[in-house]
C-alpha cells in the first residue's frame, strides 16, 4: 500500500443542528446521502449555475467535513458564511485538527486505528485524521506515492476538480457530474438549481468532459497542462483542461470540450496532439 500526505487538499467543518438542512439548501447532493463510511462528492453552484467548488462531502462526529482544494478553501468557506444567516451552522476551518491523505490501492488497510477515517474510492481512498497521527500511519505503514501517481489515479477515475483558476467556469453536466451521481435531480432547490434542472430537462448538453493522452509530448519535458490550457481543432479552440497527470512515462488529461469536436484531432497550443480515450464511464447517448 502505498500513501501521501495530501498538502493540495483542506477541510471545511460545518456544525450545529441544522449543518445538514443547511448544507441541503447549498449543494447539488442530496444530503440525505451522505454519511461516515463513503465520501459523497457534489457542487457549490453560483446563482447562475456556474461550479464554484467540488468538496467531498463526509460525516465525522459531530460534524459534516467538506474536502476541497486548499487553494478555494478560504474563498468557499467565505461563501457559505454569507448564506448561514439566521441558520443554526457554524462553518470553520479545522487547519491541523483534520489532515488529508491518499492511499493506493482503495483498500481497507487492516492497521487502521479507530482515530483515522478510511474514505474509499473507485481506484484509492482518502484517509483522516489529526495531522500528526495521519502523518505517522503513512511513515509506518505504507510506502512512498508520489503526487502525480495520485492526481493519475484520480484522472484515471474521470473525477474533475475545480480550483480557484476554474472556479465559475464550468456547469455541472459540462464535467459529467451527472453521471458521476454528483446531482440529485430530486432533492428540491439549492443555489443554480434552476440553470442545472433546465440544462438537463430542456436543452442539449453541448459541452461534455473527455479524456485524452498528449501523444506526442517527451513526457520528461515540461509540466501537465494547468486547468483551463486551451485545446484546438485547427485554428478553433474547443475546449479547456479541466485537470492533467504526468507520469515519467505518459501525459493524460480530463477537458471539457465541444461534443462536436471531442472526436477530431485535437491539438494544445504547443502543437503537441491528443488522443482520446475511453472513460470508465459511460457518456449516454442522449448527451452526445
Amino acid at each position: 500500500m502505498h500513501g501521501l500526505l495530501l498538502s493540495n487538499l483542506s477541510v471545511l467543518s460545518l456544525t450545529g443542528a441544522d449543518r445538514r438542512s443547511f448544507l441541503q439548501g447549498q449543494i447539488t447532493q442530496d444530503m440525505a446521502r451522505v454519511g461516515a463510511e463513503a465520501p459523497t462528492q457534489g457542487a457549490l453552484l453560483t446563482s447562475q449555475g456556474r461550479v464554484l467548488a467540488l468538496p467531498w462531502l463526509v460525516e465525522r462526529e459531530d460534524e459534516l467535513l467538506l474536502i476541497l482544494p486548499t487553494d478555494c478553501i478560504a474563498a468557499i468557506g467565505a461563501h457559505l458564511k454569507r448564506y448561514i444567516l439566521r441558520a443554526k451552522a457554524i462553518c470553520s476551518m479545522p487547519g491541523m485538527r483534520i489532515a488529508v491523505a491518499g492511499i493506493l490501492p482503495s483498500v481497507l488497510p487492516a492497521t487502521l486505528t479507530e482515530r483515522l477515517q478510511v474514505l474509499p474510492l473507485s481506484n484509492r481512498a482518502l484517509l483522516l485524521g489529526e495531522h500528526s497521527e495521519l502523518t505517522g500511519y503513512l511513515t509506518t505503514h505504507t510506502q512512498p506515492l508520489a503526487p502525480c501517481d495520485w492526481e493519475w489515479a484520480c484522472v484515471m477515475a474521470g473525477e474533475p476538480t475545480v480550483t480557484s483558476a476554474s472556479a465559475q467556469t464550468f456547469i455541472p453536466q459540462m464535467l459529467n457530474l451527472d453521471l458521476l451521481d454528483a446531482i440529485s435531480f430530486t432533492k428540491g432547490c439549492y443555489t443554480g438549481q434552476e440553470i442545472v434542472a433546465r440544462t438537463q430537462h430542456l436543452g442539449r448538453i453541448k459541452r461534455r468532459m473527455f479524456l485524452y493522452e498528449v501523444s506526442n509530448a517527451p513526457a520528461s519535458k515540461g509540466q501537465a497542462p494547468a486547468p483551463l490550457t486551451p485545446l484546438y481543432s485547427g485554428a478553433d479552440k474547443v475546449g479547456e483542461v479541466v485537470r492533467s497527470a504526468k507520469t515519467s512515462t505518459a501525459t493524460r488529461l480530463l477537458a471539457v470540450v465541444t461534443i462536436d469536436a471531442h472526436l477530431q484531432a485535437l491539438t494544445l497550443a504547443d502543437g503537441s496532439a491528443l488522443t482520446h480515450l475511453p472513460l470508465p464511464y459511460t457518456i449516454i447517448e442522449s448527451a452526445l
